[in-house]
């Protein structure tokens, strides 16, 4: 084939290619809802593999969804809240019509609002009922979990993450629908799937944590051998006269900090911590955390591992506990402590 022949054939063939057809054009919704559903998506994918990379897809995608999704709801109330400076947008938009293009197509289009922002202009400016203080709240914290990614790294438990998803779904979707319609009804099936074993894994998470409170609840001066709570010798339980999920708040600072158990009785407050993860840089995390918590309000700390950590990074954190006056349970120690607080009220009773 000759040269002008063939610059036909490859003229004709960039003709077909770029039809309107074959244009690539995706809405804001669209785009919100993908990114949506590939966050929920690449958690379970997560949970399966446990490959890292994973849960920074789901985070940030997530995040972007979210975004995006509060950007329609802005632009269905007015076009120019998406905005962070009306001012310059106005006379951006004049140029883009001057130019017969959208105003995205300019070279240096107007800047959006940021996430926080958008969620801030929705309140403002629509005030769906929907948009609660504690959706809103769980927002930010999401958005503080895509920051650290996004500008350092991150340090997080799986369970906060998974109660956090779990906390958002139907809220969300709830907003969602309310506001730019009928969100939940697109909701691919393997995505309800995903956000279904999300449920099944925070539900896992409340039941230990329930455990842990029942058992709790149930202490009312036993003596037991120390070595349960990682001390020498036998160790008198207090008399608790409240036992309660939540959180501690440090008046001199004006902070709360959020604690899985705390219990409280006539001369003595302990915090409770519990976790399932085993791995060694999360338990002397939480140790620190514990640390810090107990000197500022005077409080005996406990942290219970609902897992069994091979014997030497029991010994460690155990000797780490026990320099800092903090108990640890794992969930071997944990089974004896259940058992013998039993026993101990059958007899008494």
């Amino acid at each position: 084939m000759g040269l002008r022949p063939l610059l036909g054939s490859l003229k004709l063939r960039y003709m077909v290619t770029t039809t309107n057809s074959d244009k690539f054009k995706i809405s804001l919704r669209q785009n919100g809802t993908h990114s949506l559903w590939k966050g929920i998506e690449s958690f379970t994918t997560f949970q399966n593999s446990q490959k890292t990379l994973l849960l920074k897809d789901s985070i940030m995608f997530l995040h972007h969804g979210v975004e995006l999704l509060m950007k329609e709801i802005l632009i269905q109330h007015s076009p120019f809240l998406i905005f962070e400076d009306l001012k310059d947008a106005a006379k951006k938009q004049k140029q883009a019509d001057e130019c017969g293009k959208g105003i995205f197509f300019l070279d240096k289009p107007p800047r959006t609002v940021t996430f926080e922002e958008a969620i801030n202009r929705v309140v403002a400016f629509v005030k769906p009922k929907e948009l609660s203080k504690t959706l809103i709240g769980n927002l930010f914290d999401l958005n503080r979990l895509r920051n650290q990614l996004e500008h350092y790294a991150l340090e997080v438990e799986l369970e906060k993450i998974v109660r956090l998803l779990d906390n958002l779904h139907n809220p969300l979707l709830s907003l969602f629908d309310e506001t730019i319609g009928d969100l939940r009804k697109e909701e691919p099936e393997r995505v309800k799937k995903a956000w279904k074993k999300v449920r099944e894994s925070a539900e896992f998470y409340n039941e230990i944590e329930k455990e842990v409170y029942d058992l709790i609840s149930r202490i009312d001066g036993q003596i037991i051998p120390g070595e349960l709570l990682g001390k020498h010798g036998e160790t008198t339980l207090p008399h608790f006269t409240k036992v309660s999920y939540g959180s501690v708040y440090q008046k001199e600072k004006g902070k709360m900090y959020e604690m899985d158990i705390c219990a409280e009785g006539t001369t003595t407050f302990w915090i409770i911590d519990v976790t399932v993860s085993r791995l060694p840089q999360s338990i002397r995390s939480r140790l620190d955390r514990l640390f810090y918590l107990s000197q500022s309000f005077n409080a005996q700390a406990w942290l219970v591992i609902m897992s069994e950590l091979a014997q030497r990074e029991y010994d460690l954190a155990k000797a780490d506990g026990f320099d800092r006056r903090i108990f640890i349970t794992d969930l071997s120690d944990w089974k004896k402590l259940k058992d013998f607080i039993i026993c101990t009220m059958i007899v008494l009773t």
